[in-house]
């Protein structure tokens, strides 16, 4: 086996699931909100929460265990988060969660647990997100504000372009895999950003026919 050179980058369809935030501060209420906004069912585990998150308690969207955790918190969920300020509830999370095969987030400077979140953004379909291993999340912050301000768009325009077409490229190439490539080649050549940038869309229908004919 080969030497581990880092975290393998994924992105993970959380819609319904269950995720566990052990935690009320604002680094939990930060977990929740990323959470909610992939779709997770969130529920959080603390004695006192931040105003932000007794307001989504209240809109009813986490759920609130308000007491200390339990292992049995983690039942049924996918991912589990430890953002307490105490390094022995952090532990407690960690040991359950790898007794259940629950991977785990824990939100210090130990380098503990399974996966970090990455510092991210989304324009559109694009979704992009920026990790330093967990070294520094200052500079991950960084980098993801200047590839923000960097994604210009026509780009997200683009994207949009593609993903609306998807379906139609497999449907006319459903057993022509070198065909697809060859057309999603073409789409994203220069001159069509340029004419999608120009609002050339004419030009930029003609293409799109030519590659599906």
């Amino acid at each position: 086996m080969g030497q581990q050179t880092g975290f393998y980058p994924i992105f993970l369809d959380l819609g319904q699931r269950k995720c566990v935030v052990v935690g009320g501060g604002p680094v939990a209420e930060r977990k929740a909100a990323g959470l909610l906004k992939a779709g997770a069912e969130v529920t959080i585990v603390s004695p006192d929460v931040t105003q932000g998150l007794q307001r989504l308690v209240e809109s009813g969207d986490v759920r609130l265990l308000e007491r200390a955790f339990e292992e049995t918190d983690l039942e049924g969920a996918t991912l589990a988060f430890a953002a307490t300020d105490s390094q022995g509830v952090n532990q407690a999370v960690l040991d359950a969660a790898s007794r259940s095969g629950i991977p785990v987030n824990i939100s210090d400077r130990s380098n503990r647990g399974d996966f970090v979140v990455p510092s991210s953004f989304m324009k559109g379909p694009l979704q992009v997100a920026i990790s330093t291993g967990g070294g520094s999340p200052a500079l991950a912050r960084i980098i993801r504000q200047d590839l923000e301000h960097a994604v210009a768009g026509e780009l997200v325009e683009l994207a949009q372009m593609l993903e609306r077409l998807r379906p139609r490229v497999q449907s006319r190439f459903p057993e022509n895999e070198p065909q697809r490539r060859r057309v999603w080649a073409r789409l994203v050549a220069p001159d069509v950003l340029e004419h999608i940038q120009a609002k050339s869309w004419d030009r930029v229908e003609e293409i799109v026919e030519e590659c599906l004919s």
